[in-house]
């Protein structure tokens, strides 16, 4: 989908750190909210931290490296991948990233998982294996799992996310109609620069109507003297609702779930600080 994915960064063991700490207790069943999916947690793990759909484990001190629980809306595990990408925020790694499995549907054990996996390098230069794996659980509807783990840890944690993802049972998923009755509305954003003669404008909109149908558009003009730079625009239009504090939209190239934070007149939409129009 022609979302703002590609704003994606990764930022590796701080987001399990950086999440509120949960006690646990003796109990070994999770749920994520809205989306109705159950899952057992991994034994022996800690759960360092929830924050709306994601949930964040870790092993021991944590030190070698974290492991992520999502659920979303999601037409192919393709799109749920990119959305556990999306989600990643913060951390910069080096260019190029060595894939070790591209995104496909592959079978582990008796169950059928998306999963893809890549090997990168932080600036610092430690070496960092990402795998994400998704798990179909009813229509739509699915558990993602992202590990984060150094080499010599990256095999426990694929155990882990695929023994936690063998245990997801789906259920009904239920809209938020209060929570989408206070997101409808224009949402912009803007940011423009000026350098000598030269300047550009990028713009992005979300058209959340009350009926449930949006439009989301960009658009990007660049002025160079004595040069003609056509704008670039892109428009994409479907339905829309909140589910688990995620806005999901449904258009004509899929089904896809994108983070959302509402915070009075702004809203933090796959990253991004939109201001209510």
């Amino acid at each position: 989908m022609r979302l703002a994915l590609r704003r994606a960064a990764l930022r590796f063991v701080t987001l399990a750190v950086s999440l509120a700490p949960v006690a646990l207790g003796a109990q070994t069943v999770r749920r994520i909210a809205g989306f109705d999916l159950a899952y057992t947690a991994p034994s022996g793990w800690t759960l360092a931290g929830t924050d709306g759909r994601m949930e964040a484990w870790s092993r021991g001190g944590g030190t070698d490296g974290a492991l992520l629980v999502f659920g979303g809306m999601y037409s192919s595990g393709q799109l749920a991948i990119a959305d556990g990408s999306a989600m990643l925020q913060g951390a910069q790694f080096k260019e190029p990233a060595t894939v070790l499995e591209p995104p496909a549907l592959r079978r582990v054990g008796a169950v059928e998982l998306w999963t893809s996996a890549v090997r990168v390098q932080s600036q610092t230069g430690d070496v960092i294996v990402l795998r994400m794996l998704a798990r179909p659980a009813g229509a739509e509807a699915m558990l993602g799992v992202v590990t984060m783990a150094t080499p010599a840890a990256d095999s426990a944690y694929r155990v882990a996310a695929e023994r936690l993802l063998g245990s997801v049972r789906g259920g009904t998923p239920t809209v938020d109609r209060p929570a989408t009755t206070a997101l409808a509305g224009a949402w912009r954003w803007q940011e423009s620069n000026v350098s000598g003669t030269a300047s550009y404008v990028n713009e992005e909109g979300w058209d959340l109507a009350s009926d449930g149908t949006f439009v989301h558009w960009t658009a990007s003009t660049v002025s160079l003297p004595g040069a003609a730079v056509e704008p670039t625009r892109t428009r994409q239009t479907g339905r829309w609702e909140v589910m688990g504090g995620a806005l999901v939209v449904r258009a004509p190239d899929g089904v896809m779930t994108v983070s959302l934070r509402l915070q009075g007149r702004a809203a933090e939409i796959a990253g991004r600080r939109f201001v209510r129009r």
